[in-house]
């Protein structure tokens, strides 16, 4: 099934601090979202209706997805990424989608 990938502002700034060999393989997991959304190993992130997320190593992406649309939220390493995961996921849903 499909879907388009869309990047916050924030999440591509966020990645392009990362080093360059990180942001390749981010950047490579990011686009293959558009073939396989819910790919194997992504979990569900508790709290958030529609959040997930999707471990590499050290670094995480949380995106939001729904109406066929993977929202990339936040990408960071995995001591920073959940600090504020929940908001950022809450204000993507409020101001991209309306339930």
């Amino acid at each position: 099934m499909p879907c388009r990938v869309e990047i916050s502002p924030g999440a591509l700034r966020d990645l392009r601090k990362l080093p360059p060999r990180f942001q390749t393989t981010l950047l490579d997991r990011i686009d293959s979202l558009g073939d396989q959304p819910l790919p194997p190993g992504v979990e569900k992130i508790s709290r958030s209706k529609h959040g997930y997320r999707i471990r590499l190593g050290d670094y995480r992406i949380i995106y939001l997805f729904l109406n066929d649309v993977a929202f990339i939220v936040e990408v960071a390493h995995r001591s920073e990424v959940y600090k504020d995961a929940i908001r950022k996921l809450n204000r993507a849903m409020r101001t991209r989608w309306k339930e």
